[in-house]
């Protein structure tokens, strides 16, 4: 099991960092539209990409999964062995 509570963090600091990525952006958007770009598609562009990165995070930081663990399935699988063969195991095979 995964400590998903320490995973979450705080709201407050979530919104806060938030707010204040979304100033930063906003920041670099006015300042590089002086430059070469208009305002407000740069600034759009730059949410989304951030957006996107935000998402990756959080799918990398909060999707867990396990591969190779007995669980649920493989006690299954081995009954229904154990029922057409009585005394079957389900162990892999060792190499």
């Amino acid at each position: 099991m995964f400590d998903t509570v320490a995973a979450l963090g705080s709201y407050l600091l979530t919104t806060a960092l938030l707010a204040s990525a979304a100033i930063l952006i906003l920041a670099g958007s006015y300042a590089q539209s002086f430059f070469l770009f208009p305002f407000l598609p740069t600034f759009f562009w730059s949410i989304g990409i951030a957006g996107i990165v935000a998402l990756i995070g959080y799918i990398a930081t909060h999707v867990k999964y396990a591969i190779g663990l007995a669980g649920p399935r493989r006690a299954r699988i081995a009954r229904v062995r154990n029922a057409v063969r009585p005394g079957a195991s389900f162990e892999p095979a060792k190499s």
